[in-house]
C-alpha cells in the first residue's frame, strides 16, 4: 500500500482521544476548499481510493504509526491512554516522530504533558508546532473561538469540540489554508 502513497505528502493524524474528530473536520474543510486530496484510516485503505491528489490524510491507530513514512504527524492526546503502558506508548510514538524526514512536521497538544516531552525534544530539521485548547467565550447557544487573528462563531458546539477545531486549524495552517477560508468552511 505503501507504493502508491510514495508520490503524495503523507499526513498522519493520532491521538488517544479526538483523532476522529479531528480527521473528520480536516476533510470537511479540505473538501469544501475544493483541495485534491485522498482521506482514509489505517487498515482500512482500499488501492481504489487512492487517487492522484498530491496529498494524503491518514487517521492512524497506534499500532500503525510507522507504517506510512508520515511526513506530518498530528498527535491530539496520549495522555488518556487507559490499561495501556506508557512508556512503551511513549517510545511508540517517539520513534514516529524520530523517523520523520527532514523538513518533517510534528504537531502536538501542548497540554498533554507527555507529548509535550516528545514534542520539546530537539531533532535536527523537524519542525515542532504546538497547538492548545482556544480561548473560548459562551453566548447562549453559541461559541466564539478564538483562532490566530480571527474568531469563529459556532452553534451547539462544546468546548472539547472547540479543541478539536483548533488542532484541525493549526494542521491546515501547515497545509496553506487560510484563517479566513477554514472559518468560512467551520461555520456551515
Amino acid at each position: 500500500m505503501l507504493g502508491k502513497l510514495l508520490d503524495k505528502q503523507r499526513i498522519i493524524i493520532s491521538g488517544s482521544k479526538g483523532k476522529e474528530e479531528v480527521f473528520d473536520i480536516v476533510n470537511k474543510v479540505l473538501e469544501g476548499l475544493n483541495k485534491p486530496f485522498t482521506s482514509f484510516r489505517s487498515g482500512d485503505e482500499k488501492e481504489e481510493l487512492i487517487n492522484e491528489a498530491p496529498i494524503a490524510i491518514i487517521l492512524c491507530k497506534e499500532n500503525d504509526l510507522l507504517n506510512y513514512d508520515a511526513h506530518i504527524a498530528l498527535i491530539t492526546t496520549i495522555l488518556d491512554n487507559d490499561n495501556k503502558d506508557v512508556d512503551a506508548t511513549v517510545r511508540h510514538y517517539e520513534k514516529m516522530v524520530d523517523a520523520l524526514p527532514k523538513a518533517g512536521t510534528i504537531i502536538f497538544n501542548e497540554d498533554d504533558n507527555i507529548l509535550l516531552i516528545i514534542g520539546e525534544k530537539e531533532r535536527p530539521d523537524i519542525q515542532s508546532i504546538k497547538f492548545s485548547a482556544p480561548a473560548v467565550k459562551h453566548k447562549g447557544d453559541e461559541i466564539i473561538i478564538e483562532l490566530d487573528k480571527m474568531e469563529a462563531i459556532l452553534k451547539n458546539c462544546s468546548d472539547l469540540e472547540a479543541f478539536y477545531i483548533k488542532a484541525s486549524y493549526t494542521l491546515l495552517k501547515r497545509l496553506g489554508v487560510s484563517e479566513k477560508d477554514f472559518i468560512n468552511i467551520i461555520e456551515k
